[in-house]
């Protein structure tokens, strides 16, 4: 593969696939090396600052800090330009080993006066068994849900019916790993409006890139959010006995259409988003908001912020919140440290689209006073979903269905209980920080309503089914914060709460088409797994078992899953762009086994497949580009076959363009008209796709004086 400072690799597409075993056994070694210094260094940094926190809280405390310890560093080494893999391995575990030193250091003396505000000892009360086995069995069947596709996806590759995968997410990591570095933009399609997308979960795909070689590992990672968002919402509710229900109201919103049918085994990053505001409600209360806990809920708000956009409204809130709510006195320190460990782990992103466009946000208009920051011209037509709320027709046309096909057959059940009751524990909630969270999630769903986004065609929004999951945060968080009303207090009140998210999951399985969509053989193969991982998890939990006997458990449970994810993934190379519908599949089969390759695309939108079988080929959309991050197609032939002339490509892939919508039908074909007029004369036709796409390797210049007259 070739790296940012051109280091090579001798293996060709076929070498891959015939020495995966190698390769996966390396990236697994270099994953422990750089993942568990960092790992140890989060333990020890809670058993140090937070040393009375046990279970949920504790293990939330020490993902966020291990997320937060591979971001830095990645973004750290990505900022100076030496984002590579012997570089992230060397760091991670020279910043991991030097913090669980420091920590270590007479850290048992200092533990009880560091900020021992922020540690707690209140016992938490025991759940009723009965709660625990109706939330672990609706666990279990939505974890199958999000087990089996991403098993489908290890052994035949991401497809692209998770298309932002194959669009931006999956481009936007690999030319991390390309250039070494993350401070460039890079343009995916005809629009800049991609291109200024934070770039957090990339990253992460980015640092599994580079230790795996290729990214084998990233049709797993967001069963690693989906692990942290239980744990987080258990750890919400826990202080009541309520844990068993606050996982249940994550449940119900993980269980639903909009999440299962987009987020497993790809990149897509909304559970990624989800999770990490979970996680950062989880320290708040567990902490009320003080102490080391609280700088931790900090980092996990920015790791949240710097993955999607959409957390904007959700994270803002929570910071005013959280702002408000502490004592006059500490409000000015509190809310600078907050700030300032939020932006340490989210604000990357944004300081590289105010230098390279003038604007944090550039898909939006900001004014400060006399100052307007410049905002991106574009053809892609933003509207809000409250635009069309006193609209009938789109009402029962396309909301109410949409609902149906986001949230499932009980939306009806979900949005009250979400919205309303999150109103009502903001007015009435016993608990001051869920009150917070139930004002979040009011004030956040209506940031959602409000807030520009695609939706279609002006008067048409043909997507707002599609885009319901950027409310997931705003929904879980009202669901869960009815934890904090007070008829909690009583058992029958806690049994209504358990039957009625229950009874929403139960209902939401009627949705079987778009809820198991994964072959037979992963099912089964997932549900042995959740069957497997809930006995373990049993046998830990209620015995009293020494330290090195769950050691060893883990271990062997360890070893499991590496052996079981290494003979998944042997034919994951072969398979993983031969099918799932693949755009304009006969130009991207031509030239995907390249490697080492410049490729010049107008048209085709969904490029992933082209960068190549180790991700080595530099993949780019050409079009016009101007000040402050601005990007439109050529209006002219000439100055698009300059273009690829400057660029020294050795390929040229052109489409009619399918995506966005909205494009003129004269636009969509302009490309394939201008390239073909080179025919012969610095292009030869590859392969071609009933006329709606073409692949031309570039053999010289193309003559702009052959560009046909207009």
């Amino acid at each position: 593969m070739r790296g940012p400072r051109g280091e090579d690799s001798a293996l060709t597409m076929e070498g891959w696939s015939a020495v995966s075993s190698t390769r996966f056994g390396g990236g697994l070694a270099l994953s422990v090396l750089t993942i568990g210094p960092l790992l140890l260094a989060a333990v020890a940094l809670r058993a140090r600052f937070l040393p009375r926190w046990r279970g949920a809280a504790a293990r939330v405390a020490e993902a966020v800090m291990t997320l937060a310890g591979i971001t830095i560093v990645a973004e750290l080494l990505g900022v100076i330009g030496i984002f590579g893999r012997w570089e992230m391995v060397a760091l991670s575990a020279t910043t991991g080993t030097a913090c669980w030193w420091w920590a270590r250091r007479r850290g048992e003396d200092r533990a009880g006066v560091v900020l021992s505000e922020g540690s707690t000892d209140r016992p938490h009360p025991a759940p009723s068994r009965l709660a625990v086995l109706v939330a672990g069995a609706a666990t279990a069947v939505v974890g199958v849900q999000w087990i089996a596709p991403s098993l489908d996806a290890l052994r035949n590759g991401m497809q692209d019916r998770v298309v932002d995968t194959f669009w931006y997410h999956g481009p936007m990591a690999a030319r991390f790993v390309q250039e070494g570095s993350i401070t460039g933009v890079h343009y995916f399609d005809r629009d800049p409006v991609t291109a200024f997308f934070p770039g957090g979960s990339a990253l992460l795909h980015a640092v599994g890139i580079l230790l795996f070689g290729n990214d084998v590992a990233s049709p797993a990672l967001n069963l690693v959010f989906v692990v942290l968002a239980l744990v987080a919402g258990w750890s919400i509710g826990a202080r009541w006995g309520l844990g068993p229900h606050t996982m249940l109201a994550v449940v119900v919103v993980l269980g639903t259409p909009m999440l299962i049918e987009t987020q497993p085994g790809g990149m897509y990053n909304d559970v990624v988003g989800l999770a990490l505001v979970l996680a950062s409600v989880a320290l708040l209360v567990e902490s009320d908001r003080r102490g080391f806990a609280l700088g931790v809920a900090a980092l996990a708000a920015g790791l949240a912020i710097g993955v999607k956009l959409t957390m904007l409204p959700t994270v803002g809130l929570l910071t005013v919140g959280v702002i408000m709510l502490t004592p006059r006195g500490r409000r000015l320190a509190t809310g600078g440290t907050w700030l300032a460990l939020l932006a340490s782990t989210g604000a990357l992103w944004y300081v590289r689209n105010l230098v390279a466009a003038g604007n944090p946000v550039p898909g939006l208009s900001l004014s400060f006073g006399p100052v307007s920051l410049p905002d991106l011209p574009t053809s892609t037509p933003t509207d809000a979903v409250a635009s069309y709320l006193t609209n009938g027709h789109v009402i029962r046309e396309l909301y109410l269905p949409g609902l149906d096909q986001s949230l499932g057959a009980a939306w009806w059940a979900i949005l009250p209980l979400a919205i309303g009751g999150g109103l009502w524990v903001a007015m009435r909630g016993r608990d001051v920080t869920l009150r917070i969270v139930g004002a979040v999630a009011f004030v956040g769903f209506i940031a959602y309503l409000v807030q520009p986004q695609y939706l279609g065609v002006p008067g048409l929004p043909l997507f707002f089914a599609v885009n319901v999951r950027y409310a997931a945060a705003p929904l879980a968080l009202g669901l869960l914060s009815l934890a904090a009303l007070r008829a909690m207090d009583a058992a029958a009140g806690r049994n209504a709460l358990l039957g009625a998210l229950a009874a929403i999951v139960a209902t939401t399985q009627v949705d079987t088409d778009r809820l198991w969509l994964a072959p037979t053989r992963d099912v089964a193969l997932a549900i042995a797994a959740v069957v497997a991982g809930g006995a373990l998890a049993w046998l830990l939990v209620t015995t009293r078992a020494c330290r090195a006997r769950s050691l060893v458990v883990m271990t062997i449970l360890g070893v499991a899953v590496v052996v079981g994810a290494w003979w998944l993934q042997r034919d994951y190379l072969e398979r993983r762009y031969s099918g799932g519908g693949i755009s304009n599949p006969l130009v991207v089969e031509a030239i995907r086994g390249e490697r080492d390759r410049r490729i010049a695309i107008q048209g085709l939108f969904l490029q992933y497949a082209l960068d190549g079988p180790d991700l080595s080929n530099t993949v780019d959309y050409v079009a016009d580009r101007g000040p402050h991050g601005t990007s439109r197609d050529f209006t002219s032939c000439r100055a698009f076959k300059h273009a690829v002339n400057r660029g020294g490509y050795d390929y040229l892939v052109v489409a009619r363009a399918s995506y966005p919508s909205y494009a003129p039908p004269d636009d969509r074909a302009r490309s394939l008209v201008w390239a073909a007029s080179s025919e012969g004369d610095g292009l030869r036709e590859v392969a071609r796709d009933d006329g709606q796409a073409v692949t031309y390797a570039i053999t010289g210049r193309l003559d702009p004086a052959s560009c046909p007259e207009v």
